[in-house]
């Protein structure tokens, strides 16, 4: 705690905190300040209204008259107050008093005791609710430090007592209304061998820990250690790790269950004890290599004969990927990072952020465990998207230029060295004679740089016109302004005389002022192949005359047309062929005038290319893209390559 209270980043997090508390109380001040002087405006509707309250009857309260009046009750509680202990101001407004505010009020409301002039914390109370909705941003960037600022103390969830708890009674039927009897605080009787003695402490909660681990309780040791063996073994002692009843199969190594058990209660409970009488056993070291004999009498293994080859979980493969290129950040704790997105962090998985309500797809595809629920054991698929993640996706390939990178360091100037070098780095040995060959035929092929389009691949933002007799867009020119969240031709936004509001938007755009300059967004081609178009062309506002939309390749012109005015059309299309470096437009013009011709089309492309190339982007999303890095990186040199190709291999993706 002493290290952390003086390191910058604790300090940068107090910095920051007071900063925004100091907003927090700013606006306090200022939304009271604002209140106050409002009612002090009232002033005639108060004196009113106090001499009037004198009316009212025994049963009438004073708040829904205050209320009706739109007064505050306890300025007015104070008015009246004032007033009785002050006969002679009493009596100078007893007369209807209007906009005619006697000469002493005015002097008593430039005092501090002046009855609208409330205590703060008086005030605070009554715009408690206003204070905290104008304030709910502050307080959220308040509470956002505590967890995304470096510098922030670690927190964590706790429970507490209530001082007199009581217990439960049973739900007849499950019905809160048909109550039976009274339930006990005790260790559930399912689990227990005797019938168990009620709890004394308290709710119970501390006996009932104690009772989990008690040793006369095998039963919670057991469940650990099946566990921590699955994780090394690939596969638990007991088949059902979340079922350890009477009705399921029974493990073939009862024995050994039981001595991992009871080792681990003798060895106060201690994880990394468990950990190392595991991975030194014999059985551990054993080879995953089969045995013909011992197959046919133990074909599922479950007499440990051999080890479980199995593959690498989602967490230690990204670790593995990182620690193989020497990118690996072992930084222990700190806070939650996005793994999904660029820049890509290095730290351990074990940090990745995780949103239980938007899982990234990249977890689900590599069989990651739901967050919403308890899984006593992840289940292994295979599936495309694992491959293709590995073959394609920027963070493997940024690792893998990191491996090329790291060798080239080891040996810059021998290819034998730089080849062994990369093999010690991912295999921890040397290349065989046949695989030297392989690397050396490998590197010869793919020497030569693959042929990249003259135009980057992906979006691009700006306008022209589209030639019916030519079939093609004409005087394309790109949008290099940007502002307010969009592309435009020129500075002067957001209109320009000649012009008009032509733009492109994250979701849409404006077409300019005449046809001659529609909005365009460019889709340029990586390969080769066939794309799908998922789109809506959109309109809203019913003045002007609505848009027209048109969507024109490279190669084959316009290919559809579509006229929108306060609707919306489908405009996607499940098969168009390309070429590399085709252009796909999307082209927006305004019909007869610009009137209110704001769009919405954020088209998606999904791309099938004619051959397999780990560097060509498959999916665009015209929204989510918008101004992101295009990813079109240098292609990969044939040591890049060849690190690639060490790192999908199964050496490295599985458990030997």
């Amino acid at each position: 705690l002493n290290r952390l209270q003086e390191s910058d980043q604790y300090k940068d997090f107090l910095k920051q905190r007071d900063e925004v508390q100091k907003k927090i109380s700013a606006k306090a001040d200022e939304i009271i300040a604002e209140f106050l002087k409002k009612e002090r405006e009232k002033t005639g509707d108060y004196l009113i209204a106090a001499r009037d309250a004198k009316n009212l009857g025994k049963d009438e309260k004073l708040e829904p008259f205050a209320g009706g009046r739109k007064l505050d009750v306890k300025i007015l509680e104070r008015w009246i107050s004032y007033l009785d202990a002050h006969p002679d101001l009493k009596a100078s407004t007893a007369a209807k008093t209007g906009d005619a505010i006697p000469e002493a009020i005015k002097k008593l409301l430039a005092s501090n005791d002046a009855p609208p002039n409330l205590p703060h914390d008086v005030v605070k109370e009554i715009l408690n609710r206003k204070i905290e909705d104008d304030t709910e941003q502050l307080r959220k960037d308040a509470e956002g430090l505590n967890w995304k600022h470096p510098g922030a103390p670690a927190r964590a969830m706790v429970l507490e007592d209530k001082e007199h708890p009581h217990n439960s009674h049973i739900f007849i039927r499950g019905s809160e209304g048909n109550q039976g009897d009274e339930a006990p605080r005790a260790f559930p009787e399912v689990l227990a061998n005797v019938n168990p003695s009620p709890f004394k402490k308290g709710s119970g909660r501390l006996e009932l820990a104690q009772a989990i681990v008690a040793t006369n309780n095998p039963l919670t040791a057991r469940v650990f250690v099946n566990r921590v063996w699955s994780w090394h073994f690939g596969a638990p002692l007991v088949r059902t790790p979340a079922d350890f009843g009477l009705r399921t199969e029974a493990p073939e190594q009862l024995d050994l269950l039981n001595f991992l058990a009871a080792s681990f209660i003798e060895q106060g409970w201690s994880v990394k004890k468990l950990h190392r009488l595991i991975v030194l056993s014999s059985t551990y070291q054993q080879s995953a290599d089969a045995d013909s004999t011992y197959d046919k009498r133990d074909p599922e293994n479950l007499l440990l004969h051999k080890f479980n080859r199995h593959r690498l979980d989602f967490e230690a493969l990204r670790d593995t990927l990182l620690a193989t290129s020497g990118s690996l950040d072992a930084t222990a704790g700190g806070q939650a990072v996005d793994i999904t997105t660029e820049p890509f962090s290095h730290r351990r998985t074990i940090y990745g952020f995780i949103d239980r309500q938007n899982l990234p797809g990249l977890f689900r595809t590599f069989d990651f465990a739901n967050p919403d629920a308890t899984s006593a054991q992840r289940f292994t698929t295979t599936v495309p998207q694992q491959a293709l993640f590995l073959m394609n996706s920027p963070f493997v390939i940024e690792q893998s230029r990191a491996l090329a990178t790291r060798a080239n360091a080891q040996a810059p100037s021998n290819d034998t060295a730089k080849a062994l070098a990369m093999f010690q780095f991912v295999y921890q040995r040397a290349p065989e004679s046949g695989e030297s060959k392989l690397v050396k035929n490998f590197l010869e092929k793919n020497a030569a740089p693959p042929p990249r389009p003259a135009i980057a691949p992906g979006w691009h933002y700006g306008c022209g016109w589209y030639n019916p007799l030519a079939n093609l867009i004409k005087d394309y020119q790109t949008m290099t302004n940007f502002a307010e969240g969009r592309f435009s031709p020129s500075a002067k936004f957001p209109r320009d005389d000649d012009l008009g509001f032509v733009s492109v938007t994250p979701g849409g755009g404006h077409p300019g002022r005449t046809q001659k300059f529609t909005s365009i967004r460019r889709w340029v081609s990586p390969a080769d192949g066939i794309i799908k178009i998922e789109a809506e062309l959109k309109h809203d506002n019913k003045a002007g005359d609505g848009v027209h939309g048109q969507i024109v390749t490279g190669r084959g012109g316009k290919i559809g047309e579509w006229s929108v005015h306060t609707n919306s059309v489908q405009t996607g299309f499940a098969k168009i062929e390309v070429k590399l470096g085709e252009t796909v437009d999307f082209a927006v013009d305004c019909r007869d005038n610009d009137n209110s011709d704001s769009f919405s089309w954020s088209p998606k492309i999904t791309l099938t290319p004619d051959e397999d190339d780990p560097m060509i982007r498959r999916e665009w999303d015209a929204k989510k893209d918008f101004l992101e890095k295009e990813f079109i990186p240098d292609p990969l040199t044939a040591w890049q390559k060849l690190a690639q190709v060490l790192l999908l291999s199964n050496e490295l993706m599985f458990v030997d």
